[in-house]
């Protein structure tokens, strides 16, 4: 069994925690915070969650950043097989382009998560090998 304690240094740690924890401030946020309103004037008569006008469609799109989060953790964590770096830079590059795509819907809220996973990639350092042993 591995040890993936010692894998992570402090940094890469703390930003994916931040991603991970914000991903799912944004699904939880999916279910609480009203983003839509019928205002009529300067009086709002009713407010809707993302979730209540949007159905099961609304949690989906709101939990996609924190799956990115989740994959990019896991990449990183498997940095010891082939390609594991490019493919967390792979997805944080297609999670940065999905929020300039959607920039004028949600991506606006999933700049800081962006920013999160851009710093755990870019402060990760891939852990040294150790030397083969003799015994072996």
């Amino acid at each position: 069994m591995r040890d993936y304690r010692l894998r992570w240094g402090r940094e890469t740690t703390l930003w994916i925690g931040v991603g991970v924890a914000y991903g799912v401030l944004l699904v939880i946020a999916a279910f609480v915070v009203p983003i839509f309103s019928d205002a009529w004037g300067f009086t709002t008569t009713n407010a809707h969650t993302l979730v209540s006008q949007h159905g099961i469609y609304g949690v989906f799109v709101m939990s996609i950043p924190l799956l990115f989060a989740l994959a990019i953790a896991i990449a990183l964590l498997r940095s010891d097989r082939r390609g594991a770096r490019a493919l967390s830079w792979s997805l944080w590059g297609v999670l940065a382009l999905g929020n300039l795509a959607a920039m004028f819907t949600i991506g606006v809220f999933v700049i800081p998560l962006t920013i999160a996973l851009f710093l755990a990639c870019r402060l990760f350092v891939a852990p040294k090998k150790r030397p083969a042993s003799a015994d072996a």
